[in-house]
């Protein structure tokens, strides 16, 4: 019994510093990248520059093209793999409102760098796709 304290006191130290860096691997701040809508569903081949600044638990950004993204302010929330915006901008109606940047996306991480897809329609006719590397 007391080699199985022993082996869990010392493996403790390596769990919860593993759990310590999976937390910390999306660390707010500013992200530059660019945006691209892909997939047989979107016959188009346009991407965006982006800026996404996220603090706290709050986001904002911009786009070089209007609309394409549709980016705002408003609140996020990372949830295992994913994402969660809740746009809280007012938009005309003027646009494609799938370009607003809302809802789930995963999220997949390399260094300093973050991609965000976003798949649209049943069978994922196409795929929003942000790819950021933190300033």
């Amino acid at each position: 019994m007391f080699k199985i304290i022993a082996c869990a006191a010392l493996l403790l130290p390596v769990l919860l510093a593993c759990e310590k860096d999976m937390k910390s691997s999306f660390e707010p701040g500013v992200y530059k990248g660019s945006f691209k809508r892909t997939g047989p569903g979107y016959p188009g081949s346009e991407s965006s520059s982006v800026v996404l600044n996220f603090d706290g638990h709050l986001f904002s950004g911009s786009s070089s093209q209007p609309f394409f993204p549709a980016i705002g302010t408003g609140k996020y929330m990372l949830l295992n793999d994913n994402i969660i915006f809740e746009n809280e901008s007012a938009f005309t109606a003027n646009f494609d409102w799938s370009l607003i940047l809302d809802e789930s996306f995963s999220k997949n991480y390399s260094g300093y760098s973050i991609v965000l897809i976003k798949g649209h329609g049943d069978m994922v006719l196409y795929h929003d796709v942000y790819t950021l590397k933190k300033q």
